[in-house]
């Protein structure tokens, strides 16, 4: 699957496409906790973040603030152990 970005002019949202699809699957007018980007290269920097954490398994989540780090995914095991507990409550 290809995956790419494109910074828009002038709000500096960023716009996530899938494949060749001219409609972006993600638009991010800023970052996810609600802050404004500070300018098209912070933008472009979570994006790459972003894309990296769909991309590779061992990327963190992009993060949610400036100057916060990405969370880490979790592992086989935490993910063995959530799936455990969701069986015992359903």
């Amino acid at each position: 699957m290809k995956i790419r970005y494109e910074i828009e002019e002038n709000t500096n949202a960023v716009k996530v496409f899938y494949d060749e699809n001219t409609i972006p699957s993600l638009y991010q007018p800023n970052w996810p906790g609600g802050d404004q980007w500070a300018n098209a290269a912070e933008a472009e920097s979570w994006a790459k973040l972003y894309l990296a954490s769909i991309e590779d398994e061992n990327a963190p989540y992009a993060p949610n603030h400036p100057g916060e780090n990405g969370l880490p995914k979790p592992t086989p095991e935490e993910i063995a152990a959530m799936k455990e507990r969701y069986n015992n409550i359903v």
